[in-house]
């Protein structure tokens, strides 16, 4: 099991909670907003460890921890489909429908037939389209890609 650093470039959120995830990064940022939100939402000092004795009698230390785990790939899938997440056909970035651009010159990139696209990748402007439910399962790991064979050559 690979331990995150905490210069670990982020890639994606698929769930962000509280987090302004447009501004972050890396573990590193992640971590620090973090501390930011608990030093704002209890505007104490929270870095140190506190020690205190309850009504009681029973002494107790307190800390308060961020921490980054390994996902579990399956919450990874479900998260992917049912989010309303893309991905670009060009260049594999995900992001959420609403991120995306209206698509231009429609009819002239999108053949009779063909899957709708939900819109233009916002980084290299390409066809985006939704993420089904097996295509989350190959994104988050449980089933390798299947191998495109290419004819003619030798």
């Amino acid at each position: 099991m690979k331990k995150t650093k905490k210069s670990d470039k982020i890639a994606i959120f698929i769930a962000d909670g509280e987090f302004d995830t447009e501004d972050i990064g890396c573990v590193k940022q992640l971590i620090d907003d973090a501390g930011a939100k608990l030093d704002s939402a209890y505007a104490a000092n929270i870095t140190g460890c506190p020690i205190f004795k309850t009504a009681d009698g029973k002494w107790y230390t307190g800390s308060v921890a961020f921490t980054v785990y390994p996902a579990n790939l399956k919450a990874v899938a479900e998260s992917l489909c049912d989010g309303d997440f893309c991905e670009c056909q060009n260049c594999g970035r995900i992001e959420h429908e609403d991120a995306l651009v209206r698509v231009h010159d429609y009819e002239e990139r999108v053949a009779a037939g063909e899957e709708a696209p939900h819109g233009e990748c916002s980084l290299c402007g390409c066809l985006s389209h939704k993420i089904t439910k097996a295509r989350a399962r190959v994104l988050a790991g449980l089933v390798k890609s299947k191998r495109v064979r290419r004819t003619g050559l030798k």
